[in-house]
């Protein structure tokens, strides 16, 4: 898409277009499925993850800023959600395998 848009700016026209960033994603076979290597990604998504809770409290009934803040940081929680993580990454895989066999079948053809 070639996000396009008009802008006016006192009597001059002006055609805009918004970039798009190339690739939105993290190449996990170059790191080889370990862990250690991608510490750092895994950390800068859970920072936006938390800046996006923390821009978004205290709207529409949802917590303030000041009781996420102190969720975070009680570790009684941390427990159970590695361990729910954990459970479902079966599913997880489970569910790549019933979609990559779809696709490879071609399933997800775009006419």
């Amino acid at each position: 898409m070639a996000f396009l848009h008009s802008e006016a700016i006192g009597k001059k026209s002006y055609v805009l277009q918004a970039l798009q960033p190339f690739e939105d994603r993290v190449p996990l076979a170059k790191y080889h499925h370990h862990i250690d290597n991608l510490t750092g990604v895994v950390q800068a998504m859970g920072q936006c993850v938390a800046w996006a809770q923390l821009r978004g409290s205290g709207r529409q009934g949802s917590a303030i800023a000041d009781e996420l803040i102190d969720f975070a940081g009680h570790t009684k929680w941390c427990a159970k959600l590695l361990e729910l993580a954990y459970e479902l990454s079966g599913q997880v895989k489970d569910d790549w395998q019933t979609y990559s066999e779809a696709y490879d079948r071609g399933a997800f053809k775009v006419n």
